[in-house]
């Protein structure tokens, strides 16, 4: 709501807002419970655009302006659609906001560094960088310190398989091409938006974390 210019804070202290003020956050508010309850009830709609909604900022998704959400908001998205589909096979014993316990004793655990990543003890088996910014200027930046992450949990465990998610917007050619170089520390790479978007993309990116067992 802040990013909309609508601050509710003081409004939930029991300030009351005038009229005008008042009928903004109304019409707001109707705007986003309109357009969930579109998409809860649309057989075309799956679950996985539900997510998309729950994970992001309701004020800036309403806008229609998600493209530019900041990165930690992409994190939560893919954190949102993996526990779902982890859930959803019944993979999922236990779970908190900051990590999962698999019926098979493995952890899935959202930290900072790498953002996700699959461990069995003290063993690193899968890990996810995910990268949503879309400034241009700043990616390679971004992408060096990705790719050093990635690099160092292969370092610890060979058989890791990392992953790294980025935006399409700053997939420029120098960057593709960098990517390219960075094989032996990528397992593979996504744009965000295949995810979201395309049901393939996102089970290839299920199976590649769910892969190593041992």
């Amino acid at each position: 709501m802040k990013n909309v210019g609508l601050d509710t804070e003081p409004y939930e202290q029991g300030k009351v807002p005038d009229e005008e003020v008042a009928l903004r956050l109304a019409r707001h508010l109707n705007r986003i419970i309109c357009r969930v309850v579109e998409t809860e009830t649309d057989p075309r709609i799956n679950a996985r655009e539900i997510d998309l909604w729950r994970g992001m900022a309701a004020g800036s998704q309403a806008q229609g302006a998600w493209q530019n959400a900041k990165g930690s908001e992409y994190e939560t998205v893919v954190r949102q659609l993996l526990t779902a589909r982890l859930v959803a096979r019944n993979l999922v014993n236990l779970q908190d906001s900051s990590q999962l316990i698999l019926q098979d004793g493995r952890k899935v655990i959202f930290g900072a560094d790498p953002d996700i990543s699959m461990v069995r003890e003290s063993t690193v088996l899968a890990a996810v960088e995910v990268k949503g910014g879309i400034d241009p200027a700043g990616a390679h930046e971004r992408l060096g310190a990705s790719i050093k992450t990635l690099r160092d949990c292969k370092a610890r465990e060979i058989r890791c398989v990392t992953l790294l998610l980025l935006r399409k917007g700053t997939l420029t050619s120098g960057l593709v091409e960098r990517l390219n170089q960075s094989k032996e520390d990528i397992t593979r790479w996504f744009a965000i938006e295949d995810l979201l978007s395309e049901e393939k993309a996102l089970d290839e990116f299920v199976e590649l974390f769910l892969q190593n067992t041992e």
